[in-house]
Formats: C-alpha cells, sequence, structure tokens
C-alpha cells in the first residue's frame, strides 16, 4: 500500500512540475520568476507579510512543503493577490498580473478536472483484503463517490466562473 501511495505522489508531483511549468513559461510570468526585493519594489516587506514567487513555489514543491494541488493553487493565489495589493489597479504589473492570474486559475481548474477525471476512472482493486475490512471498503468507496461528486460538481462551477471571468 505505501508503495501505491509512493507512486501515486510520484506521479502528482511530475504531473504539478508540468502545469508548474506551464505557469512559468506564461508570457507575463518573468514579474514573478524571482523573490520581489524592496530595491525593485520600496516597502514591499512591509505591505506583503507573506510573499510568494514561482522559484520559491518550486522549492517547495521539490521539498515537500507543497503536497497537494490545493495547496498549489493557494500558493499561486497568494502570489497573485500579493501583485494585486502591492500595486495600484492602473499600474501595468497590476493589470499583468490579474491577467496571468486569470489565464493560470483556468490552467488549474482544467489541471483539477483531468485529475479527477483520473481517479474516477482508475478501478478500486482490494487485493488480500478481510472482508470487514472489503465491507468497510465498499462503505467507503461510496463516500469516495458522493465526494468524487460533489468535487466535479465545484471544479464544473470554477471553470464556468473563469470562463465568465475571462469573457468579461
Amino acid at each position: 500500500m505505501d508503495c501505491e501511495v509512493g507512486s501515486h505522489n510520484r506521479a502528482w508531483k511530475k504531473s504539478i512540475m508540468i502545469l508548474w511549468k506551464q505557469v512559468a513559461s506564461h508570457r507575463y510570468a518573468s514579474l514573478f520568476l524571482q523573490p520581489v526585493t524592496n530595491d525593485i519594489a520600496p516597502n514591499y516587506s512591509d505591505t506583503v507579510y507573506r510573499a510568494m514567487d514561482l522559484a520559491t513555489l518550486k522549492k517547495n514543491l521539490e521539498t515537500g512543503v507543497v503536497r497537494t494541488t490545493s495547496d498549489f493553487q493557494r500558493d499561486l493565489m497568494l502570489m497573485f493577490q500579493n501583485a494585486l495589493m502591492y500595486n495600484n489597479h492602473e499600474h501595468d504589473v497590476y493589470k499583468m498580473a490579474l491577467e496571468m492570474q486569470n489565464d493560470v486559475m483556468a490552467q488549474v481548474a482544467q489541471f483539477l478536472a483531468t485529475q479527477l477525471m483520473v481517479e474516477t476512472t482508475q478501478p478500486v482493486t482490494p487485493k488480500g483484503l478481510r472482508r470487514s475490512t472489503l465491507r468497510r471498503s465498499v462503505m467507503s468507496s461510496e463516500k469516495v463517490s458522493e465526494a468524487r461528486s460533489k468535487r466535479t460538481a465545484a471544479i464544473e462551477g470554477e471553470l464556468k466562473f473563469m470562463k465568465k471571468k475571462t469573457l468579461e
């Protein structure tokens, strides 16, 4: 079972790194590739308490600080919100950060939808389980199925929201 979990984590890490590379290749990604310094942005550290950039996010992925897609998404949102909070809404950096945020969140939503599809199509194989464990497994698979339906609905809602926001 531990081998399965390790294999799943390696597969997730590989696919999330592909997503990170897509984010890092966005046309405005250069703004976010390295940490912001006070030399570049005066008083940045006084305004932003938890800075985030793509290099730090990558390091956190590699070291296991970021372990889930939700963690990844949270740190991306933090990075964009920091840029939006620090910069005036008329500043070019603000506008580029907002555009990149919309593009990247659509990519993350697509990644989540793909991840969900892969999870739901993989069969659960309870090899070598006792009957009582198997019964619990069947009961928990019903709960998993219910959770997946809710998650699918949430992702579909997020995709609709992102499409609507893109059209505005």
